[in-house]
This record gives structure tokens, sequence and C-alpha cells, in this order.
């Protein structure tokens, strides 16, 4: 009788969270009409059986992202909507064991399909959408031993704690399951965003990435620098065009790449929203994706190393003096910034050597999202104007990390800096056949001493990998030499 009674709970619990079900219609709150570029990716991944996996932070879209592919679907694949599924395990009522993933899709395969998998129409998948999987314990042996039968389903799963779903993966599902990334908004899904285009309306800059990825493969920065000066300032970009892009930049350098600071109704309250993700959502992230992963009793420290970071952001590390004024050991600040990087709050870069790097070198440190960095401050617009430079240069970092996993023949993305003698180069993006050394001075006018970082860098290396530069200016384009500068709007929307 008992369990008669929880089953009868467990089909109205995923009966809330799968309205279409019942009227083909996705949840008003989750219908969202923009799609942000991971959307027309992940699309592809819609076609055939198997596993993938979708690591990220929280409050990102990776829920919104799979209600719009639920949508998708439904509308333009014309899917019966009981042929797919959604659960959403963070929920308390999936945190007992009776309730996991297997009792749900046993009450699914009963009450909603009313056959089992097996028996499922030829040529028909099922989609099973699950997110937060890291709560079910055994998550990877579940979806394994259903993957293993040859079944026609294909699972897309999120989790928001990288190193807990990496840990399983390899241990379970390596090599059977595809696993990607997704992280905050890149400044072209706000562009597009903030002007109501979709992917393939935004033609002013529709070749340009093509452009510059042809460039690098051919090692010809003046084939890129004809293309912008001949095409794409000449005839395709328009001056009305760039002064909005240059608008949302500076609206991009406050608000970060959370999508809901870009939400309509909350344009002109960045008080209002920064607060609430300063003291609400930074601190669950910091409970549930930090203190409970790592087992941390001192999530205070996690809290004010992460201040720090973002009062130091674009800067070298100095861990003695975090020692000093956090008042704890150097070797713990240590291990919970790893803790950080792991789970998407912060990123660094060390310095290049061409050959084997020396153990333990200063690392360069950024916060992932510039957003979250000035809501946790406590900055409004007047404030972070006083570092722009650094807002900049952490920007242009995290989106050089994105621009090299989609072009590194590995999918790597650590990125180096490089310092020597008093030169200095901020971004060292390396290729595996190419190294492009990058600099960013965010000002109204390049000088030449501006650009001799980058020209130390070439000489001194002197290698066929590095045939030329990028300085990231605010305004100036302009090839010098081997050196290009490009303003870092235009950049961004490569990235």
């Amino acid at each position: 009788m008992v369990k008669q009674l929880l089953d009868v709970d467990l089909l109205r619990e995923m009966q809330k969270d799968n309205l279409w079900w019942k009227n083909g219609e996705i949840p008003e709150d989750k219908d969202k009409p923009f799609h942000r570029s991971d959307f027309y990716m992940y699309l592809k991944e819609l076609n055939s059986r198997g596993i993938r996996i979708i690591i990220g932070p929280r409050r990102v879209g990776k829920t919104i992202l799979f209600h719009q592919l639920i949508k998708y679907l439904i509308k333009e694949k014309k899917v019966t909507p009981k042929n797919i599924i959604y659960l959403d395990l963070a929920k308390p009522y999936f945190s007992f064991d009776i309730m996991g993933i297997n009792p749900c899709l046993k009450t699914y395969q009963e009450n909603i399909l009313k056959t089992d998998f097996e028996n499922v129409e030829k040529g028909k998948l099922i989609y099973i959408f699950i997110d937060e999987i890291q709560k079910e314990k055994n998550w990877t042996t579940i979806l394994e031993a259903f993957r293993s039968r040859n079944l026609p389903l294909l699972f897309m799963v999120t989790g928001s704690s990288a190193p807990e779903i990496k840990k399983n993966t390899d241990e379970s599902l390596v090599g059977r399951a595809k696993e990607t990334n997704m992280l905050h908004l890149k400044f072209r899904d706000i562009v597009r965003k903030e002007l109501g285009y979709n992917e393939e309306k935004l033609k002013e800059v529709k070749n340009i990435d093509l452009i510059f990825e042809k460039a690098i493969e051919e090692k010809k920065i003046k084939l890129f620098y004809d293309y912008l000066i001949k095409e794409l300032f000449t005839d395709t970009l328009t001056h009305d065009f760039e002064i909005k892009v240059k608008n949302i930049l500076t609206k991009y350098f406050l608000r970060g790449g959370y999508p809901e600071f870009y939400e309509e109704k909350n344009n002109s309250t960045w008080y209002s929203i920064s607060k609430t993700m300063r003291d609400d959502y930074f601190q669950r992230i910091i409970s549930r994706d930090v203190v409970e992963l790592f087992n941390i009793n001192k999530p205070e420290i996690i809290r004010k190393l992460y201040t720090l970071i973002g009062l130091d952001t674009s800067n070298i590390v100095n861990f003695s003096k975090y020692t000093e004024i956090i008042e704890t050991k150097q070797e713990t600040l240590k291990e919970y910034f790893t803790h950080l990087e792991k789970t998407f709050l912060v990123s660094s870069s060390e310095k290049y050597y061409k050959k084997n790097r020396p153990k333990n070198t200063r690392k360069k440190v950024y916060v992932t999202d510039i957003g979250m960095r000035n809501a946790v401050l406590g900055l409004n617009e007047e404030e972070i104007s006083e570092n722009l430079g650094a807002i900049a240069e952490t920007v242009a970092h995290n989106h050089c990390k994105r621009l090299k996993y989609r072009l590194h023949p590995t999918n790597e993305f650590n990125l180096d800096y490089w310092i020597y003698n008093g030169g200095e180069v901020d971004i060292i993006l390396d290729l595996k056949k190419i190294i492009i050394p990058i600099e960013i001075k965010y000002r109204e006018k390049i000088r030449s001493e501006d650009m001799q970082g980058l020209k130390d860098f070439i000489k001194t290396f002197n290698s066929k990998k590095i045939q030329f530069g990028i300085i990231l200016t605010k305004n100036d384009l302009f090839l010098e030499d081997s050196i290009l500068g490009v303003p870092l709007w235009l950049f961004l929307l490569i990235c």
C-alpha cells in the first residue's frame, strides 16, 4: 500500500515538470524566446541515441536550454510529447533512493509510454533530459546499463559539479558519453540578445570568425586585416551597428554573462539584481558546489578568497599577501583556489615556457564572470570605470579560453602569460600549430611602446609557430609589421 502511494506521488511530481504530456506546451517560465549559440550546437545532438553530458555552473541557462530543445522537438520535429521526459534531481522529492532515476523511468514507462523501452515504435527515440545528474550516486552505472542494451534512448544530462561529474565519467563512461561545457553567455550572445538577432541574422559580422580561422590556418594575419579594411568596415559593417555594439560592451563590463542580468524586467535595476546575486545565488553556489562537494568546514575562507581574486583579477596572485589578510595557511588557500577553479568561479594562467615549465610558477588569476565579480564586490557602472583595463583583460581572457577550446585540435583551453626583463604579454594562445601572443591595451590611443612586449616575445622565441601578435584596443584598427591592432568589441565577436 505504501509503495502504491509512493508511485502515485512520484507520477504526480513528474507530471508537474512534464506539462507537455498533457497539452504539448512548455511551462511559461521556461519558454524563453532567446536562443544562445549553444542551442544550435545541441540541436545536432538530437538525432541519435547515446549519452550527452553538459557541465556548467549554476544559473547559466542549462535548464532553459533543455526546455528550448524540448519545444523544438515537439513543435519543429513533431516528436510525440509523451516520448520526452524531464527530471530535475535537485528537487527534494527526488533525493530519496526510492525516487531516483530508475523508479522514475519505470513509472514513466508504465504510466506515460504504457510500454517498455524495448517496444518503442521502430525509428522513434525516447528523449530523456535530466538536470543535476550528480545528485544520483550511481548515475553513471544506471545510464550505462540503459546504453549497453542498445535501447532507442537519448540521454541529455547536466551537472554543476565538474569534478564529481568528470570523476564518475572517467571511471564508468569513458569513451561512451559525449561531454561538453556550457558557461556564461559570451559577448556575441549578448549582442544578439540585446539587438534581437538570431544566429543567422548577425549579418554584419557573419563571416568574421571564418576569415579569422583561415588567417590562423595559413599563418597570414594580413588576410584577416585586409578583410576587415576592404570588406567589413567598407561594405558590411554599419556605423550604427558599431555604436550599438560598443554600448553593449560597456554594459557587459558591468553585468557579464549571467542570463538573468539581461532579463527585460531587470534592465534598469542593477542594484537589485546584483544584490540578489550576491546575497542569494553566490551563497548557494559556495555552499552547494564548493563547501558540500569538497567537504569544507570554513566557507567564510572561500568567500574571502573569491573577493580577493575579484579585486586582483588579471593580476599575478600573491598567496602570501592573501594569507596575511585571511589569516590562514597558504596551503589551504591554494587548495581552496583549486576548488574555485573546478566550480567555474575563477580561472588562471601560468607563465609561458617553450619547454619544461618549472613547478609552482606564479599564476595570473581571473574571475570567470565579470558580472558575478561586480555583484559580489557591490560595484556599479561608475565604480568599475576606474579599473577598465583589468576588466577588459578579464573578459578577453575568458573569451580566449573558449576560442582556444574551439580551435585547438584536442579541445584544450588553458592559457599562458609571458613576462621577462620588464616585457609582458597578457595572453599566450597556443593552438599547437601556431602560437599567438595577445596583449590588451584598452585605451583611447595605442602608442608604439604598447606593442613592445609582443615584439619582444616574437623576437625572444623566434619560432615558425609565432608569425604575428595581436593587440586588443579600444578603438584602433591597424597592422604594423607583424602586429595586428583590433578593437576588443570586434575580437570578442570572433570568440
